[in-house]
């Protein structure tokens, strides 16, 4: 969405990178859930406040999509890095630990380019 409805080039070029790193990042999960021995996950469902998220920038263009856009993702990422963080230095399985804690660095670029651009 970012690539079409966005004004500010930069984030256009935010968002080719989020479908990038999202799509190699979840395919490191994945190596990492095979390696761990574990069954695959179920293909992911955008929650309802995902979905919610999607619908609202749906209807905009220019610079409101670019604000709400990066508003959204950088409420994502903080909680993403939460997350990774919590995972990496307690989870139960130490494959995953190590995917987390390499998705870590990852997560905290995509937050610092979101606030930058933000202003």
């Amino acid at each position: 969405m970012a690539e079409r409805q966005a004004a500010n080039p930069q984030v256009r070029s935010f968002g080719q990178m989020m479908v990038r790193d999202h799509t190699n990042t979840t395919m490191a999960l994945k190596l990492a859930i095979h390696r761990a021995g574990l069954p695959p996950p179920p293909p992911p469902q955008l929650t309802p406040d995902q979905q919610s998220n999607v619908a609202a920038l749906k209807g905009l263009r220019g610079r409101d999509f670019d604000r709400t856009y990066l508003q959204q993702q950088i409420q994502a990422h903080q909680t993403a890095l939460g997350v990774m963080q919590a995972y990496a230095a307690g989870g139960d399985n130490r494959t995953l630990r190590k995917a987390a804690a390499s998705t870590v660095p990852i997560v905290k670029r995509h937050l610092a380019m979101a606030r930058r651009i933000g202003g």
